[in-house]
């Protein structure tokens, strides 16, 4: 797995819980659609930061879940010059 797609530290059983959510969704982490990765997390019982697995759809994976739908029409992001300066989207119904 690349690590800009998926942790590096993930366990055995996290990786394939990521690829079972993946393919119950639709979404392929090598098109940028989902990502896998860990963040810190406090725990107040503890009373500490702790690492805990994350699962995140990207925009293109939150565009094609709307897609599906067949409600989705379009969003409103826009472009300058060719790179995304900023993106307002929303579900256009």
């Amino acid at each position: 797995w690349s690590s800009d797609v998926c942790s590096s530290d993930l366990s055995d059983d996290e990786l394939r819980l990521f690829m079972h959510i993946c393919q119950r969704r639709g979404l392929d982490p090598f098109a940028r659609q989902v990502y896998c990765m860990r963040r810190k997390e406090f725990n107040p019982e503890t009373e500490r930061y702790e690492d805990r697995m994350s699962i995140e759809a990207s925009i293109d994976g939150f565009r094609l879940m709307a897609e599906r739908t067949g409600k989705f029409d379009g969003d409103s992001s826009f472009s300058r010059r060719g790179r995304m300066r900023a993106s307002f989207t929303g579900v256009l119904k």
